[in-house]
């Protein structure tokens, strides 16, 4: 398909929430900067985000005892606000009818503008609303199994379109409207959240291990990363992170290329392990009910 004005991928996108915490006016001014100067702050919606230390439940039993560390409460804290905030830009988006938006994280950085070939090849598939679900500008998986949707050498370097199984890092994701109530049936609200969390870790983690594994939800990815995220203080984990880190590059990524077939049988789980994996989250929200959190 040879790209148009209409399928670049700006083009495509009708909205650009970004979940931005009330405090963090750094990050808001940085990245409506820059979006600014792409050329696209008309698109710009602010989601104000959900402070996690003041969610109902937060520093009392039983979730959170005298023995739970300050560390660990911080980062359930983070965890737990992170979930509802991007549920909230879920809801926005649904409320408003856009049918495809690009949801951001405050410290997201962008490696290309998606305004040269890059961001056309992308605006090509989002055409088609019945191709894609999500669409990660940027992720991070341990084992990474992929299908190579698209190939392409721009500037002497390849650029690739991937179909991947739920990965980690959500900081730049489009969304498909057609999945939005599929999110939000699954995600929690602020009465289970503690309990959510505890079962899943995060949201992240939720895709990754449960909503990501669907044969009906078609998640695609770009490789190399277009969009990271800054090397600055995080609030859930309270330090400056590493370049690293932000990137999600502190650990190795092992890809694995599957063919059409393969790919979709690596989706399946046996159901050995789904019945270890139920017991073992099961076993861990137990655990953190009895005796409160303990460990991330």
């Amino acid at each position: 398909m040879t790209a148009t004005a209409s399928t670049t991928f700006w083009n495509q996108i009708d909205a650009i929430l970004i979940v931005n915490l009330a405090h963090r006016s750094d990050r808001w001014e940085r990245l409506h900067g820059k979006l600014t100067e792409i050329g696209v702050a008309d698109k710009v919606h602010r989601i104000d985000a959900i402070d996690g230390k003041m969610l109902q439940g937060f520093s009392r039993a039983p979730w959170f005892t005298a023995q739970t560390p300050e560390t660990v409460a911080r980062m359930r804290a983070g965890s737990a606000g992170c979930c509802l905030s991007h549920r909230k830009a879920i809801e926005y988006a649904r409320a408003r009818g856009f049918a495809r938006v690009l949801l951001m994280e405050d410290d997201a950085r962008f490696l290309n503008d998606l305004t040269g070939r890059e961001g056309e090849m992308i605006g090509e598939v989002l055409a088609d609303p019945q191709r894609w679900d999500m669409f990660y500008l940027g992720f991070y998986q341990k084992r990474c199994r992929y299908r190579v949707m698209a190939h392409e050498m721009i500037d002497g370097s390849p650029f690739e379109l991937w179909r991947i199984r739920g990965p980690l890092m959500f900081h730049a994701t489009v969304l498909n409207r057609r999945v939005y109530d599929r999110l939000l049936d699954g995600l929690p609200v602020e009465d289970n959240i503690w309990s959510w969390t505890s079962y899943w870790g995060s949201m992240d983690a939720w895709i990754q291990n449960r909503f990501g594994r669907s044969r009906t939800v078609r998640i695609w990815a770009t490789m190399p990363k277009l969009v990271v995220q800054h090397a600055n203080y995080s609030d859930i984990c309270g330090r400056i992170l590493t370049t690293e880190e932000s990137e999600g590059s502190h650990f190795e990524m092992a890809t694995i290329p599957l063919d059409a077939d393969a790919f979709e049988r690596s989706l399946d789980r046996s159901p050995f392990e789904a019945i270890h994996q139920t017991l073992k989250r099961t076993s861990r929200v137990l655990r953190a009910r009895l005796r409160g959190f303990r460990k991330v």
